[in-house]
């Protein structure tokens, strides 16, 4: 005897297929078990694919999802799915979501970029003055110990 199926899905028997073209924008979610599923059409991803329960993915209108139970290991399963149509105003507020955070997210990118970029010129402008630093000392290190008639009149201590 089959398991039951959750309230609100359709069961899909081992050996059986459904065959979906969705109207209007929705989602495809795995209630239960596992399914191999198939898509084409406009916007589709050419590959064949293994949704787990509580996985799903969104289907286009056009698009064409055949599914089927999978189960590993040739072993029978049925498997159970939901289908829950996307509305209108929903696609609609992801869609305007979608080009209010797109542009945002570029002037960030741009943003960060020009932060690194300070980041870097001030880096190499303490290394360049580390560097003028480590030169003016050893030159004076090298010029005391040169002799002090280069740098100051002798006196008793360097006895000249």
């Amino acid at each position: 005897m089959a398991a039951p199926h959750p309230a609100g899905s359709w069961r899909l028997a081992h050996g059986h297929a459904v065959s979906l073209r969705p109207c209007r924008a929705g989602w495809l979610a795995v209630a239960r078990g596992s399914v191999w599923l198939t898509v084409s059409g406009p916007g589709a991803v050419a590959e064949d694919r293994v949704l787990l329960a509580g996985h799903g993915l969104r289907l286009l209108p056009g698009q064409h999802a055949v599914v089927e139970p999978w189960a590993q290991g040739g072993e029978r399963g049925d498997a159970a799915f939901r289908w829950s149509e996307q509305p209108v105003a929903t696609a609609r507020r992801r869609h305007a979501w979608a080009g209010e955070v797109e542009p945002a997210g570029q002037a960030l990118a741009t943003a960060l970029r020009a932060t690194l970029q300070s980041h870097v010129a001030v880096a190499r402008a303490v290394i360049g003055l580390g560097q003028a630093l480590a030169s003016w000392m050893a030159l004076r290190a090298s010029v005391k110990v040169a002799g002090c008639a280069v740098t100051s009149p002798c006196d008793a201590r360097h006895g000249h």
